[in-house]
């Protein structure tokens, strides 16, 4: 009873509505096309308005009946429209991926000629996301002859080397266009890159992992299984394009930041391999979920419930700091609306206090030094959750007249403390979050990934019994 009761409590809270995202997607339909396409399709969230076949693996002509082949498989009826050619000499692999197929032969869907993406977007009243997990090409033609195109799409997330953006395959197959893309600052470009091949890989026999009754699964091994893969024998198959999606997915698993003189590109400097591994594994088994909250995919405490992030931290921090301070920064997340330094610091310091004091929860009354203007008032929400001294139970108080600081005076009984966070914890905070601003900008969904990634490194290596100065008041 207590488990449903929670699960009830927390669904509460953690409710959110669903909607989805409009996609289109540009491909030059390599084998890693495949995982990623399929993956797209297999998910609600994404709305994919339209499928480019653009040149490069194979030919747009070519690319066009596996796509088809793909889009019948899953009994999805989309527009697909022909790429132009842009390689004057095709890849040396073009004979190996023309004779894969992508499913069945019957074909459902609509083709359009490339013009009519101008039709789609003058009737789309939300912006776009282009992903392209090929050239270009099809991005460029479509924004540089119609400017105001940039306002509908929010960004282009494009597969591609990213030490050096202007090497690879998919810069090669249109440097035309590339160059146009990355050096015009009114279009936001996340460049995705497998830094770590040497964990970021798979084998053919991963796919026997899938859920056999799934559209999904039957999809998958079918296209795994056929002779002119299976005929190669390899040990391992690195992953390339699969990881544009699972970055749409998951962005908070790829630490993308801002390098490059044009403020408008980003790409993934670090990437959370193990985590990224167990994403990919989820959408191969048919367990991933894709309406998640902050911390939670669903509760209660199964390893695989939590976000990736979260989960990677989740054995060593119970381990260390105890599950009841688990339980409070979890709670703190979902309460908080996104996963916060200040919030996770509140919690850690409402744990401590009641520690300290030996008092049950619900039991001690809180005056907050953190005032009501982030992110120092981000204290509050964990301090409610840690303590229980919510504002619907009239135990915490938040006054606007004192100097804003991460500090608390705790109550209970004849006791009294003020506990502070030490000014070198502030201070590396501060730093930190100064870095994120320089970089992104407080309205940039970078920054508060940026953030997110802290508070999670903050929530693991900080021990409540070391990050903060306890003084005894009479």
């Amino acid at each position: 009873m207590k488990k449903l009761a929670f699960l009830f409590i927390l669904t509460i809270l953690s409710t959110g509505t669903f909607s989805q995202k409009n996609i289109i997607v540009d491909t030059d339909c390599g084998r890693d096309d495949f995982n990623a396409l399929a993956f797209l399709l297999a998910q609600k969230e994404y709305k994919i308005i339209l499928i480019i076949a653009s040149d490069g693996n194979i030919a747009p002509s070519s690319g066009i009946k596996k796509i088809q082949q793909l889009l019948s498989s899953f009994h999805k009826n989309i527009p697909v429209t022909e790429g132009a050619k842009t390689l004057t000499e095709p890849p040396t692999w073009r004979n190996y991926a023309e004779k894969l197929k992508w499913g069945k032969q019957k074909v459902l869907n609509k083709l359009i000629d490339i013009s009519y993406i101008s039709n789609i977007l003058d009737t789309l009243k939300t912006p776009l996301e282009f992903i392209c997990l090929g050239s270009l090409h099809s991005a460029y033609t479509l924004l540089s002859k119609n400017p105001d195109y940039l306002k509908k799409v929010s960004r282009i997330i494009w597969y591609n080397p990213i030490n050096n953006p202007q090497t690879g395959f998919n810069y090669k197959c249109d440097t035309i266009a590339a160059r146009w893309i990355l050096e015009n600052k009114n279009i936001r470009t996340d460049i995705i890159f497998n830094k770590n091949p040497g964990v970021l890989k798979f084998t053919d026999t991963d796919f026997n992992k899938t859920n056999k009754i799934s559209i999904f699964s039957e999809i998958l091994n079918r296209f795994w299984q056929q002779p002119a893969i299976v005929k190669e024998k390899h040990d391992s198959i690195i992953l390339n394009d699969e990881l544009v999606v699972l970055y749409l997915q998951n962005p908070d698993l790829f630490g993308m930041t801002i390098k490059f003189p044009q403020k408008n590109i980003r790409y993934n400097q670090q990437m959370n391999a193990r985590a990224i591994m167990e994403a990919w594994e989820d959408n191969l088994c048919g367990k991933y979920v894709s309406s998640k909250y902050i911390a939670l995919n669903y509760f209660p405490n199964e390893r695989n419930i939590y976000r990736y992030d979260v989960r990677q931290i989740k054995d060593s921090a119970i381990i260390k700091y105890g599950e009841e301070e688990w339980r409070a920064c979890v709670l703190t997340d979902e309460i908080h609306g996104h996963l916060g330094i200040f919030s996770i610091i509140g919690a850690k310091m409402g744990i401590k206090a009641r520690e300290y004091l030996n008092a049950p929860i619900d039991k001690i009354k809180v005056i907050s030094h953190a005032g009501v203007i982030p992110p120092y008032s981000c204290l509050n929400d964990g301090l409610q959750v840690s303590t229980g001294a919510t504002l619907g139970q009239g135990l915490i108080d938040v006054p606007s007249n004192t100097n804003l600081k991460p500090e608390a005076i705790f109550s209970f009984q004849n006791q009294k403390i003020l506990i502070t966070l030490k000014s070198e914890f502030e201070t590396e905070i501060n730093n930190d979050i100064s870095e994120g601003i320089v970089n992104f900008g407080l309205s940039d969904q970078g920054y508060w990934l940026f953030i997110r990634n802290l508070a999670i490194k903050y929530w693991d290596n900080w021990d409540r019994n070391i990050i903060f100065e306890i003084q005894v008041l009479k």
